[in-house]
């Protein structure tokens, strides 16, 4: 029988560890490679079923987890709404707007990033104080509510978005945002209660 001196086999144990982070980076790196492409694929998709920014050529991008938008479209409001859709796929956490308008060179840029939502109560009862102490914010500059029809209302929960509720509710984003007198703003929380119809 022969004898390993233990020279040897800290010798492969080295070897071994030297070429695992290599491989383990690799992997990690191509598979953000796939995530990044995944997300590119699915706001590409939601931008062209989209009436308002479907006839515009857009370009989408993601890098590092970073979705950016880029081509030229004739208003602010279709360069925002462009936004608005990237923000609202899921997995999406960060929207660079690189969008031009005609005639316009010097766009500012814009990155949005979701605000971390608050981790849920442990204690039920805890958990609908919490919900019931939001603020509904209502700006003032806002269109008037058409009260003509029933409303109907929507409880936010985790994940959800604006052009997430639009879609459920067959509605448009800028529906509810008027409806609830949100103005241009985006931003909901959960707990907070929404006028959907």
């Amino acid at each position: 029988m022969m004898k390993c001196s233990p020279a040897r086999p800290l010798a492969f144990l080295l070897l071994v560890l030297l070429f695992l982070p290599a491989s383990a980076q690799a992997q990690r790196s191509l598979a953000e490679k796939i995530e990044d492409l995944r997300h590119s694929a699915a706001v590409r998709t939601v931008l062209l079923e989209d009436a308002q920014t479907g006839p515009y050529n857009l370009r989408v991008r993601t890098e590092d987890g970073v979705v950016i938008l880029s081509g030229t479209v004739p208003t602010l409001g279709i360069r925002n709404h462009a936004a608005t859709l990237a923000e609202a796929v899921p997995g999406v956490q960060i929207v660079r707007n690189e969008i031009n308008l005609d005639g316009q060179a010097d766009v500012p840029v814009t990155v949005t990033q979701p605000v971390a939502a608050p981790e849920p109560a442990e204690d039920e009862e805890r958990a609908s104080e919490a919900v019931e102490a939001l603020p509904n914010p209502i700006p003032a500059q806002s269109a008037p509510v058409d009260d003509s029809e029933e409303p109907v209302y929507h409880r936010v929960e985790r994940g959800e978005t604006l052009f997430s509720l639009a879609r459920r509710y067959e509605t448009t984003v800028g529906e509810i945002q008027r409806l609830n007198r949100l103005g241009s703003s985006t931003t909901i929380e959960i707990g907070q209660r929404l006028r959907v119809k």
